[in-house]
C-alpha cells in the first residue's frame, strides 16, 4: 500500500519544519523525519490509529511530540 500526503498535510509539514528550524534545523529535520516514518508505517499497519467521528478517518498521536496524524485508509 502507498502513503500519499494531502496538499494540506504537505503544507503543515513545511510549516512545522520552518517553525522549529528557527531554533534548530537539526531538530526540525528529526521531527519531520519522525512524522514521515510514522506516516509511512501506516501503509503496513493501517489499523494503528484510533477511529474518529469522521467516516473512514483515523488518528495517531505522535509519541513525545505535540502532533497528530489524521489519515484515511482506502480499502
Amino acid at each position: 500500500m502507498k502513503v500519499r500526503f494531502a496538499r494540506s498535510a504537505q503544507r503543515d509539514i513545511q510549516r512545522i519544519y520552518s517553525y522549529i528550524s528557527n531554533e534548530s534545523p537539526q531538530a526540525a529535520s528529526r521531527v519531520v523525519t519522525r512524522l514521515s516514518e510514522l506516516s509511512n508505517a501506516l501503509a503496513d499497519h493501517p489499523q494503528t490509529g484510533r477511529a474518529t467521528d469522521q467516516a473512514n478517518t483515523r488518528v495517531v498521536v505522535v509519541p513525545n511530540l505535540r502532533h497528530f496524524i489524521f489519515y484515511q485508509h482506502r480499502w
